[in-house]
């Protein structure tokens, strides 16, 4: 290798061109057309100088020309960007880069001037080779072609006075035919007239016929059916009649017979009882809901306590050994959290339990209607304080118990926490 093709191949411009190509080098999660589009031309600009460095003869290479090619791809408003592209692969980037190289294309066509010709010497000769072996090929095969050209015309003679006497019959045949065909066509004509003819005729006739028949038949359906419609609406109006002079005996009797049983010895509408009833019941299911979503937030909340704590880690054990304050602010928290979760659960069984004793209430008053109107007087009246003291003399027993009273399971789940965070200090130490 020559001092000349050391220098070129030494060229920091390989280097510049190979971090051009490093840079461009990025892979985007979501493709953008204008992204695309301006990283392929600015691609096919690089191509161009690497095509022309290809090609460029290594002794008699421009290397000053290639040091300002260098340098004008070194220029920070070129080089800078591109490095910004492979941070953050935004269109901006490459629109700065192509606008900058625009000035050097010229430069990069000006290096072909100095290609030594060996890469379309590479290409051409096995194309020359291939053209020569062809024509060879050619000349081998036009001897037989002239041999079978000969045979072929002797055939076609054959065939061109095969042809001639064809042609004649074919006229001969023509002329028979059209002769045939005229006086076919004279006879078609009379005969289709005269079945024209007689076609029409006996067309109007049968449309007078029809016509004469549809007036009659028109004009007996037109009576039939008035008829028909006037009797039918007779019938209709007396069946209306008597169907609204039943449905309003039965309204009549129904309206009065809930009117009864909605006074039966003086009880209150159990419409309106039952209402009541449901609505409370109602509202304890939502509370019940709302302490039950409370109670889960709270477990949540610790459990999510004790993850971070073990993500950063219990700083249980210092150089003085046992770090008591830290387990008490550790554990003292996740008691609390448990402690509150177990008191909403709490709450929500009671509010579901006060729901459920609604909802049978309800079911009760509902059921007292068709209970009652099936009993005679005596029976109602027995029933009567029976029903009022079920009914209106409910009291809620034990409730404030239940709802001041502690869970002494909280005392043990706290100790129980405590108990395993000894546990697990004593095995870390």
């Amino acid at each position: 290798m020559t001092r000349w093709e050391e220098e070129f191949d030494n060229n920091p411009i390989h280097a510049t061109l190979e971090g051009i190509r490093e840079f461009l080098n990025v892979k985007v999660d979501s493709p953008d057309s204008d992204v695309a589009i301006e990283k392929r031309r600015l691609e096919k600009a690089l191509d161009l100088l690497d095509s022309a460095l290809e090609q460029v003869d290594k002794e008699i290479a421009p290397i000053a020309l290639l040091n300002q090619i260098n340098g004008h791809l070194r220029q920070p408003q070129f080089w800078n960007q591109l490095q910004a592209y492979q941070g953050n692969p935004v269109v901006s980037h490459l629109q700065a880069a192509n606008n900058h190289i625009n000035s050097q294309i010229h430069v990069f066509y000006q290096l072909a001037i100095f290609s030594n010709g060996k890469k379309s010497k590479r290409i051409t000769k096995p194309v020359e080779k291939a053209f020569d072996e062809f024509c060879m090929g050619v000349d081998a095969k036009s001897g037989e072609f002239d041999a079978k050209l000969n045979g072929q015309i002797s055939k076609l003679q054959e065939i061109s006075d095969t042809q001639d006497r064809l042609v004649a019959e074919m006229t001969h045949l023509k002329d028979v035919h059209e002769d045939r065909l005229n006086t076919w066509q004279g006879e078609f004509t009379e005969n289709q007239t005269s079945r024209a003819e007689e076609f029409s005729a006996t067309q109007i006739q049968r449309e007078e016929q029809f016509s004469e028949w549809l007036s009659a038949f028109t004009k007996s359906a037109n009576e039939n059916l008035e008829t028909l419609v006037k009797s039918q609406k007779e019938k209709f109006g007396n069946l209306f009649e008597q169907f609204k002079a039943k449905i309003n005996v039965y309204q009549k009797d129904a309206i009065s017979k809930h009117n009864a049983i909605l006074d039966i010895h003086g009880l209150v509408a159990t419409d309106g009882v039952a209402g009541g009833y449901k609505r409370t019941a109602d509202d304890e299911g939502k509370a019940a809901n709302k302490w039950r979503w409370a109670a889960f937030l709270l477990l949540g909340a610790a459990a999510l306590w004790l993850v971070i704590k073990l993500w950063f880690g219990i700083n249980a054990l210092d150089e003085n050994g046992i770090d008591w304050e830290e387990i008490a602010t550790s554990v003292s928290l996740t008691g609390i959290l448990l402690a509150a979760a177990v008191y909403a659960s709490k709450q929500s069984n009671f509010h579901r339990s006060n729901e459920k004793k609604m909802r049978w209430f309800a079911l009760e008053v509902k059921a007292i209607d068709p209970f009652l109107a099936s009993l005679g007087e005596e029976d109602q009246k027995k029933l009567k304080a029976q029903i009022c003291e079920r009914i209106f003399g409910q009291t809620d027993r034990g409730s404030n118990h239940e709802t001041e009273s502690f869970d002494p399971n909280v005392i043990k789940v706290i100790s129980d926490s405590l108990v395993d965070g000894v546990k697990s200090l004593s095995k870390l130490k």
